[in-house]
């Protein structure tokens, strides 16, 4: 910088000098300099524009991860108690404190990591090379699936009822390096099995966490249970899973029970009446 300083062919003004200066070209002058097209071609502007719009749905689908995927910091885990005001002040209490802020803290950064990976593609992605183009935006757009698709949903093979109530087990798994939060929707085609409608759980790194959702039925039969994962702000973003529901309900149950008794009270009331009928004496 120095050496460019002291340059002779070089003047350096102050920003007043710059303003009084004549200008190389105004008016029509100026205008009729400038160019009237880019001169890109109707195929390229649309394969650029195919390219940002690409890259806007993969940088979404990144941020959304951040914001409405990965655990918030600080915050006690949807499917365990959190410690009491009157343990706040315990070892186990603080060293769990101590926990969340280094995993929130990691995870902010590695976080931060992944989107400037992604910006480093789309901005290579917008050289003129069309191979490279389409190389880095296959890349920005794996990018993004492997974060959604990192948490996925194992349903149970199959489960069958016989009683009223019973209970559907759901694992859910994440393959990332740390914890997420999200939503299970269950919602079943049929109007008499049915299940609990949400879950929310807390899945921990590179593991896996089961939920349970209860299973109602009135009357035998099937249906199956759709699975899909939401975000935090309610918006799915796995494929549905299904899991189906066999439904043999059995009169062993209370309410069978309660119907048999009530058949019964009413025939035996209708032969003491039977038996204990006054005859007419004109029969």
């Amino acid at each position: 910088m120095g050496a460019i300083e002291q340059a002779s062919w070089l003047s350096l003004t102050s920003l007043d000098a710059l303003s009084a200066a004549e200008p190389y070209a105004s008016g029509d002058d100026a205008a009729s300099m400038v160019p009237s097209d880019s001169g890109i071609s109707q195929q390229k502007m649309k394969a650029l524009d195919d390219t940002l719009s690409t890259l806007r749905g993969t940088r979404a689908d990144a941020s959304r991860f951040a914001a409405s995927i990965l655990a918030p910091e600080n915050s006690a885990p949807a499917n365990s108690n959190a410690p009491s005001a009157s343990d706040e002040g315990s070892p186990q209490a603080l060293a769990q404190q101590d926990a969340n802020t280094n995993t929130s803290q990691g995870s902010a950064k590695w976080m931060s990591s992944v989107i400037a990976v992604h910006d480093r593609l789309a901005l290579h992605a917008l050289s003129g090379s069309a191979s490279v183009r389409e190389l880095m935006v296959a890349g920005a757009q794996s990018l993004a699936a492997k974060l959604l698709g990192g948490v996925t949903i194992t349903p149970t093979e199959r489960v069958t009822v016989v009683s009223e109530t019973a209970s559907m087990p759901v694992t859910i798994s994440n393959s990332h390096p740390y914890p997420v939060r999200v939503r299970i929707s269950s919602l079943t085609d049929s109007m008499e099995i049915v299940t609990t409608r949400f879950s929310d759980v807390d899945v921990p790194a590179h593991g896996s966490t089961q939920t349970t959702f209860t299973i109602r039925v009135s009357t035998s039969g099937s249906a199956t249970a759709h699975l899909t994962l939401l975000d935090r702000a309610g918006g799915q973003f796995s494929a549905p899973q299904s899991t189906p529901i066999i439904s043999t309900l059995q009169i062993s149950d209370m309410s069978g029970f309660v119907f048999i008794a009530i058949a019964i009270a009413l025939g035996l009331l209708g032969l003491w009446r039977q038996f204990h009928r006054k005859k007419d004496p004109d029969e």
